[in-house]
């Protein structure tokens, strides 16, 4: 299983102030973070050209999810119902992530960069 508190320690910041209390009430959450190369995901996902599979994706995704929602921070993923990656994601890439409670258990992800969205997940915690 992979550490994600460690793995991403110091390659994320909230991109306001408010961003994590507003998660806490049930709004929106959004960051930046740089994709470190250390990242467990790339190893072997290629070797030549290492992008971050749809697991690290959706892992990253729920961790974010988790650690700003803290009433589901011990909830099991239920379901996704909408993942689309429209570009590759490699190491040192920084990305912009917003992360939205939609209903009471459902979440929605957009991952992006300055200039395009990269991808979108819609996912659902067992409650």
């Amino acid at each position: 299983m992979i550490d994600l508190d460690l793995e991403l320690k110091n390659t994320f910041t909230f991109l306001d102030s408010e961003s994590a209390e507003s998660a806490q009430s049930g709004k929106a959450l959004k960051l930046t973070m740089t994709l470190p190369k250390s990242l467990s995901y790339f190893a072997g996902h290629f070797p030549q050209f290492p992008v971050l599979p749809a697991v690290g994706l959706i892992d990253i995704s729920l961790f974010f999810t988790k650690k700003s929602f803290p009433q589901f921070n011990q909830s099991y993923l239920k379901k996704i119902k909408y993942l689309k990656i429209k570009a590759p994601l490699g190491p040192d890439q920084k990305i912009n992530i917003q992360i939205s409670q939609e209903n009471e258990s459902a979440f929605s992800a957009i991952w992006s960069t300055d200039q395009a969205p990269i991808a979108e997940l819609n996912f659902a915690f067992e409650l």
